[in-house]
């Protein structure tokens, strides 16, 4: 009997599967099916030829399979060759097999091998920012929080072995809203600044859920440059969209900017600018040359100074690493007008400390909330709500 199925959640219930394949992936199809699908029963590897202990299950090889002791309803196929291996079964009369859709999962294992992440990998922590976490969980009221703080922290301290951290995500990802929304009070939203707002679909995000929201402003220095429909379109189309090609810091100024694909720019500290300087983002191990272009940059303070604009009720920032220099610039305006932030806390490994408690000790009457939007060490985002509007 031969099954084409998409996802895990389509086999029968109860079912009993043996998994084809002795590889990496195999191992990590089994560990994913044990955690979305607790009701099936995982019987065994089977591989062509040897025969092992693997993760706990015994490797049976496929000319013994059908002189087993036990029943089984199905045998997975966890690979995308499945012409070759589909001729194998039929030389050994095995028809009772299924095929998972490849593609659907196989992304999922590209952050899994090894269950490390080299972009994120680094020193641990010291004493004394291990102390500064511990203080920031404090912070943190909800348990949920706390917990997810705790495999986060341990994820970076552990050389970016994040596997407790990603099978966490895979036993909660039906549960998570959209990234930047968490625990946001949306109706209580007419003015948002979407501080890096790349292609522009956050800003997209921000118009289809706020359903108060009269302005977004969109600090994208680079979106002159993108080309990216649907969205490039709708943005220079959308009324309440306000493009701004500025970046964001503290004062303003013209710094270097360094392009990268895939959204991951960033702004070049200046007092460490020299023919070999490194980029603010320190995940990004590149040198910057004389030839890296400065962009304008401006404070929030300053740019609603200018602007005119009376209140502003939600900031979501997700810079590239310049978190902390943008948020000195925004401290007169947070402080006046208590919008909701979201503000991303994982560029660097200290982030996850030092933006919150400089937030606490600039702030009175904020609830904090922890998001986190990847199965790695990425998108880590910190909710900052006044009290008077958290929960409502």
């Amino acid at each position: 009997m031969y099954h084409f199925l998409t996802l895990f959640n389509e086999l029968p219930q109860n079912s009993r599967v043996c998994i084809y394949g002795t590889g990496e992936v195999s191992i990590f199809y089994k560990r994913l099916l044990q955690r979305m699908r607790k009701d099936v029963s995982i019987l065994c590897f089977i591989d062509t030829l040897k025969s092992d202990i693997l993760d706990g299950l015994p490797v049976i090889p496929i000319r013994e399979i059908k002189n087993i002791d036990f029943e089984y309803n199905y045998i997975m196929l966890t690979t995308p060759h499945v012409d070759v291996t589909v001729d194998l079964f039929f030389r050994y009369d095995i028809h009772n097999y299924i095929c998972i859709d490849y593609n659907k999962y196989f992304h999922l294992y590209n952050y899994v091998s090894l269950f490390t992440d080299p972009e994120f990998s680094s020193d641990p922590y010291s004493e004394a920012a291990l102390n500064k976490i511990r203080e920031f969980r404090e912070m943190l009221k909800e348990e949920e929080d706390k917990e997810l703080l705790d495999l986060i922290a341990n994820a970076r301290n552990s050389n970016a072995d994040f596997s407790n951290l990603f099978y966490h995500m895979v036993d909660n990802i039906t549960k998570i809203p959209y990234q930047y929304l968490h625990y946001i009070n949306k109706d209580a939203i007419k003015n948002a600044f979407d501080c890096g707002g790349c292609l522009g679909e956050t800003s997209i995000l921000f118009l289809n859920h706020f359903k108060n929201i009269e302005r977004v402003h969109m600090f994208e220095p680079l979106f002159h440059k993108i080309v990216y429909e649907p969205f490039s379109s709708i943005i220079r189309n959308a009324p309440k969209i306000k493009l701004v090609n500025f970046g964001l810091w503290s004062t303003k100024d013209e710094l270097r900017f360094q392009e990268k694909p895939g959204g991951a720019s960033c702004i070049v500290l200046k007092d460490e600018y020299k023919d070999e300087t490194t980029l603010y983002s320190k995940k990004i191990k590149q040198k910057v040359s004389e030839y890296v272009p400065k962009i304008p940059v401006i404070s929030i303070d300053e740019y609603i100074a200018e602007n005119n604009i009376e209140k502003v009720d939600f900031i979501k920032m997700d810079i590239e690493g310049a978190e902390p220099e943008a948020l000195k610039g925004a401290l007169k305006t947070i402080n006046k007008d208590r919008p909701q932030l979201a503000i991303a806390i994982y560029h660097e490994k200290e982030h996850l400390y030092e933006i919150p408690l400089y937030l606490k000790s600039m702030l009175k009457g904020y609830m904090y909330r922890l998001g986190h939007y990847r199965v790695d060490l990425g998108e880590t985002v910190l909710y900052a709500i006044p009290e008077e509007l958290y929960g409502k």
